[in-house]
């Protein structure tokens, strides 16, 4: 069951990947600057901040299956429609749209709950974790790969060609959901989602914690993966298909520390887990623009990567772990994700406008200023919670 999901979110993560390191340089190509980069990232987010519960909550209605077939299809074709954009605003538009359909992890999240025990959660949550790793190896190198065959102009067989090839691993991924997912909980009339669920979550004390440190881990990732391209552009004359390649690389590295966060989770414990690596985040982000020669700056880059492969899935199991009622899973996994979300709508702008405005290695020492105080109230909270 574990490996037919892995299937399915690799090849959405994938589907996602493809687009990352190209959305910059079509963003410039359209005309935009760098804080038009931030804030197209972050009206995504907010497309999925919107919507994320209201995924979740329809897939303890009507099951897992069924709904994460949809938001597939929507957003391979989303993909396809991107590799057309002609506009800023119209890419704008697309990638707002995405967002709102971007509920596949929400889902996947909670159907990892819904197969695996208490004991082996974190198990189960470390293979969403290698489905976004492996995912954001193979993507952005496609998206690379891809990219070297087109040129820089506007048009699906130029600049758009990767979202093409995106659409077509995001076409896949419905199809084998269709035959490779089975719906492992009882579907509920449970109630619809919205902000108004979000807020009501908030009210549990473990999960408002959940909530916040991952609000504050996503929009530190969020500044980074942001203005990467940017930074990498000025500083070492990168293209969006050398970009691609480090991503790729990044990935490996995640999926490869991943794979023993199940050992890891049973001899240190989540929260210690999410500790330490939040820990690595945070050095690593404040460290990388000190290093002007590029092995440097991506040695820095593999230590807060290093760090994101345990915050990540720990974090996923302690919610699913906390959540009030097995029926109510998919919704407590859309509210995680909408709190993911939200740090992606204001991470990246930030990103933006400190790039801009600032300096370029501003936003990184800002991320890694963000995720030290995230993990700081995290050690707090221990003493107020009794994750």
């Amino acid at each position: 069951m574990l490996l037919r999901l892995f299937i399915v979110l690799f090849l959405y993560v994938v589907t996602m990947g493809v687009a990352l390191p190209i959305i910059p340089a079509m963003t410039l190509a359209l005309g935009g600057d760098g804080m038009d980069v931030g804030f197209i990232f972050a009206v995504q987010a907010l497309g999925q901040f919107l919507a994320a519960t209201s995924w979740g909550a329809l897939s303890d209605r009507i099951g897992r299956r069924n709904t994460m077939i949809i938001t597939l299809f929507l957003v391979a074709l989303l993909e396809l429609m991107t590799a057309f954009a002609s506009q800023l605003w119209v890419l704008y538009a697309l990638r707002f749209a995405f967002g709102i359909a971007g509920g596949t992890i929400a889902i996947g999240s909670a159907h990892a709950a819904d197969i695996t025990t208490e004991e082996n959660r974190s198990k189960g949550m470390a293979v969403v974790g290698v489905s976004f790793g492996l995912g954001f190896t193979f993507g952005p190198a496609i998206g690379a790969f891809t990219a070297s065959f087109g040129s820089k102009a506007i048009g699906w067989s130029d600049i758009g060609l990767p979202f093409v090839i995106a659409s077509g691993f995001g076409f896949l991924a419905a199809f084998l959901a269709f035959f490779l997912i089975k719906d492992a909980s009882e579907k509920t009339k449970a109630r619809k989602g919205g902000i108004k669920q979000i807020l009501s979550y908030l009210g549990y004390r473990d999960l408002k914690w959940m909530f916040l440190i991952f609000m504050l881990y996503t929009a530190a990732a969020a500044i980074m993966e942001g203005t990467m391209f940017l930074y990498m552009k000025e500083t070492y004359g990168f293209d969006r298909t050398n970009v691609g390649y480090i991503f790729a690389g990044l990935g490996i590295l995640t999926a490869v520390i991943q794979g023993g966060v199940g050992r890891m989770a049973k001899a240190w414990g989540e929260k210690k887990m999410i500790f330490g690596g939040g820990l690595s985040v945070a050095v690593g982000l404040l460290l990388a623009p000190f290093f002007k020669p590029l092995l440097g700056f991506i040695g820095a880059l593999g230590i807060t990567t290093a760090g994101r492969a345990f915050v990540h899935p720990g974090i996923l199991a302690l919610t699913s772990l906390k959540t009030p009622s097995d029926e109510e899973r998919g919704k407590v996994m859309g509210a995680l994700q909408s709190s993911s979300s939200l740090g992606r709508i204001w991470g990246p702008a930030i990103g933006g406008i400190l790039y801009e405005r600032v300096s370029y290695g501003a936003p990184f020492w800002v991320a890694g200023l963000i995720m030290l105080f995230a993990i700081l109230i995290w050690r707090s909270s221990w003493s107020k919670s009794d994750t």
